[in-house]
């Protein structure tokens, strides 16, 4: 995934023509929240080596304008 790997939200958004960038914000929010319920999983079943990944995938996943809390100031 661009975003993951550093790309800004318009090369997201460049690469992903046909799509709404708010159907991107609302994609990438999904996935953070899918990500902390494995994180959840992770720490009942005790694999500490999977819930550190999962915890990176989230660092990696969070940040830049898709996750800012308001655009209004």
């Amino acid at each position: 995934m661009q975003w993951c790997g550093g790309a800004s939200f318009k090369e997201v958004c460049d690469e992903a023509r046909e799509i709404y960038e708010g159907t991107i914000i609302r994609a990438f929010r999904r996935l953070d929240e899918l990500i902390s319920q494995l994180i959840e999983c992770a720490k009942i079943i005790g694999n500490q080596e999977l819930r550190k990944k999962f915890e990176d995938s989230q660092k990696n996943l969070k940040r830049g304008i898709v996750f800012t809390a308001s655009l209004y100031l």
